[in-house]
């Protein structure tokens, strides 16, 4: 097994074309069942890192081991969360002995408060404070990391679609494989109609374009507007969203 040495980093972790996460870095790596290491001899070039190692390995790098990995991650973790760093510098980290100085839900609102306990225990102080490995750590975060459950076919007045879009009413009764919704954009502040396609039986993308190009081959009717769009929603998996501007077929 390969253990890193205390340069988990934003700048060592890449995305791929998949969107699956890759670790890079590992020139200072070792086998952690070799207890010999380089790391005092290259610790101008660890320096660099600092700010994402664990306090054990700040004057000693040669004490890089899984619960350091852990700590680094966190950091990572709180960054990519907040947008921000989680210390200021190294000296406030030694300072707050590792206590986030902001939790990370008062600068991510949207955050479960939950999570602010599953950061700071993997930037526990001491080694032996953190998850006993990565394993426990994940294990840890999948009930925080489940998104709610949302009934898409009876939103709320009020409720926002990605971040854009503002709920004014449901239009209708939901259909076998869609339901629609009269909608704000606040974007370029429009009332439109977002056509929210639900299930089919074979393909939910291919029933989205099934119905886009329907539409879209429609002749034009003073009583009908087209459609201008289609996406996939984050609302939740498989969602997909035909936009449309507003006309009178929906009895508005």
């Amino acid at each position: 097994m390969v253990e890193k040495l205390a340069n988990i980093t934003p700048d060592t972790i890449l995305i791929d074309a998949d969107g699956q996460a890759r670790l890079t870095g590992f020139d200072y790596a070792r086998i952690s069942t070799n207890s010999s290491t380089i790391a005092q001899d290259i610790a101008e070039d660890l320096a660099s890192y600092a700010p994402y190692q664990a306090i054990e390995c700040q004057n000693d790098p040669s004490q890089a081991s899984n619960n350091s990995d852990l700590f680094s991650a966190g950091l990572v973790f709180y960054e990519l969360l907040t947008g921000v760093p989680a210390f200021a510098s190294i000296d406030q980290m030694h300072t707050q002995k590792a206590l986030f100085p902001v939790k990370a839900s008062d600068r991510t609102p949207a955050l479960p408060s939950d999570m602010d306990g599953w950061l700071q225990k993997l930037c526990a102080f001491k080694p032996s404070d953190r998850f006993t490995n990565a394993y426990a750590a994940l294990d840890a975060l999948a009930p925080l990391a489940t998104l709610p459950t949302v009934d898409i076919t009876n939103l709320p007045t009020d409720y926002i679609l990605d971040d854009r879009y503002r709920v004014t009413r449901r239009l209708g009764r939901p259909g076998s494989f869609a339901v629609a919704y009269q909608v704000f954009d606040t974007l370029d502040e429009t009332v439109q109609v977002l056509k929210l396609i639900t299930r089919d039986r074979r393909s939910v993308y291919e029933r989205l374009q099934q119905e886009y190009r329907t539409l879209r081959r429609v002749p034009k009717h003073p009583m009908l507007w087209k459609p201008f769009g289609l996406a996939s929603s984050a609302i939740v998996p498989h969602l997909f969203c035909l936009s449309m501007w507003m006309g009178k077929m929906w009895n508005i």
